[in-house]
């Protein structure tokens, strides 16, 4: 019976601890968690109802400013790329703020985000704020200096979805498989849906992506005859890519990710 309530005791303790280091961990962050070149995707709508999307890389130096910043903004079917600075406020408890100021000839010259970071610090879950707006989406670290055309080669898993902007408003959604080499080819194949019918049974597509030392990239995909353009944010250490279409005939909002 000693042994037991001994036992008893050490399983005890052991939860205790592992609840006390879990609010330890939650609790652990300031302005200083924020530090370094992170992207983020964010979707929605423009606040005249209309479907946007946009992704965006900005520089945080660790004590509350956002000193640069680059976003690729498809709003109504209008693409964009617009610059940034901004400051930002991250709680004890990992919550915060971010405020964003663009250049002026933007639709948008600010705007506000709430931010909660993940348990790794490496990321977070995000909503807009300021009035008008419905937009939520999620940001990731960039994790490595500088990136490559080497370092992007690889198997991705793709997952994209967005709206073409006619009478109906059809949705768009396409899984698939790309694989991109280090001279800047890829291929692949997808299943894709249009107004929830199947397209293009052969789903097959090739074309180039091309990415600078500062992690912006683009590619051109051609499938079924017709030319695609996106831009790209590389995050995740490498892994996982934020897309953005910007072709704009016919006018759309399409995103998504790729993940290795």
């Amino acid at each position: 019976m000693c042994s037991n309530h001994r036992g008893q005791i050490g399983l005890v303790a052991l939860v205790f601890a592992i609840v006390a280091n879990g609010s330890a961990s939650a609790s652990a962050c300031n302005n200083a968690t924020l530090n370094g070149v992170y992207g983020f995707l964010v979707q929605g709508n423009d606040g005249t109802g209309f479907p946007s999307a946009a992704i965006d890389q900005f520089t945080a130096d660790g004590a509350g400013n956002i000193t640069s910043g680059t976003e690729f903004n498809s709003s109504s079917g209008t693409v964009q790329t617009v610059l940034f600075t901004g400051t930002y406020t991250i709680a004890k408890n990992c919550t915060g703020t971010l405020t964003l100021t663009k250049s002026p000839d933007t639709k948008d010259g600010s705007l506000d985000l709430d931010i909660v970071l993940d348990d790794s610090k490496k990321g977070f879950q995000l909503i807009r704020t300021d009035a008008g707006h419905q937009r939520i989406g999620f940001g990731l670290s960039q994790g490595i200096a500088s990136c490559s055309q080497t370092g992007s080669a690889g198997v991705y898993a793709l997952n994209l979805s967005g709206v073409y902007l006619n009478e109906s408003n059809p949705a768009v959604s396409i899984v698939g498989q790309s694989k991109v080499s280090s001279n800047g080819n890829l291929s692949g194949t997808i299943t894709s849906y249009f107004n929830d019918l199947p397209t293009d049974p052969s789903g097959k597509f090739s074309g180039t992506y091309s990415v600078g030392a500062d992690c912006l990239g683009s590619s051109v995909i051609t499938n079924g005859g017709v030319n695609y353009t996106f831009d790209t944010i590389v995050v995740g250490r490498g892994s996982e890519l934020l897309i953005l279409e910007t072709d704009e005939s016919p006018p759309k909002v399409v995103w998504g990710t790729e993940q290795k």
